[in-house]
């Protein structure tokens, strides 16, 4: 009688511990889905952040406060404690994009319009009998209202975005809407819209027309009395 007792006193207890386990991990769960960890150190839950970064072209790698993320153009990177984080995305061949974001409890720092420019971007010539549907398309080209070069300073919708030591002209939304083109020393320039990554692709004539091709991967511009096109990732 009395090992019948122990042994129902027994699964008494396992199955106490066993639904106490199951929730804690269920509590774990739920609280893990609405972005807070446990810190076992002071026994604390924190309410924690995330950074989602879409980046073109394909086959690049995030590193994340030195570490690198698995993936090639979308990442997710979530769980992350509230601070500063140093966000880099890089090719083999192309410019290297780089940020710094402050990231506060539950909030995600979201990058969805990264762009790797080509190093050394392909320049060709349009041959002639291109030439006029694409001289129509430079000589039609509007320019932006929303992107003004104001001597050295480039703004967008008031905000100055950055600030250089020559003229800029020729300024303009790139297709993304996440960047603006502009010419300045001889150089055509793409930089993000809130000043940061400012980038020379290629060399160019000051206020040389231009327009972008297939979604902004190409750029059609005029140097003298030819067309040609360069290929900027």
């Amino acid at each position: 009688m009395a090992k019948m007792k122990n042994k129902h006193f027994f699964l008494l207890v396992m199955k106490t511990v066993l639904a106490c386990i199951f929730l804690v991990a269920t509590t774990v769960v739920i609280l893990s889905a609405a972005g807070y960890r446990l810190q076992l150190e002071d026994r604390s839950l924190v309410q924690t952040a995330m950074i989602v970064v879409k980046s073109l072209p394909k086959g690049a790698t995030l590193t994340v406060n030195g570490k690198v993320e698995e993936g090639s153009t979308n990442w997710r990177v979530g769980g992350l404690q509230p601070g500063v984080y140093s966000v880099v995305v890089e090719k083999d061949g192309y410019r290297t994009w780089e940020q710094t974001v402050q990231v506060d409890p539950g909030q995600t720092a979201l990058f969805e319009d990264v762009v790797l420019f080509s190093k050394e971007p392909v320049v060709a010539s349009i041959d002639g009998k291109q030439n006029e549907g694409f001289v129509s398309r430079l000589t039609n080209s509007i320019s932006d209202n929303d992107v003004v070069a104001n001597g050295a300073e480039l703004h967008y919708l008031g905000r100055l975005v950055t600030r250089l030591s020559s003229p800029i002209s020729n300024a303009r939304l790139y297709p993304d809407n996440a960047h603006i083109a502009y010419i300045c020393d001889g150089g055509f320039w793409v930089v993000d819209l809130d000043g940061s990554n400012n980038q020379r692709l290629f060399d160019v004539a000051s206020n040389s027309p231009y327009v972008f091709l297939n979604g902004g991967r190409q750029v059609l511009f005029q140097e003298n009395d030819l067309l040609k096109t360069a290929t900027i990732w």
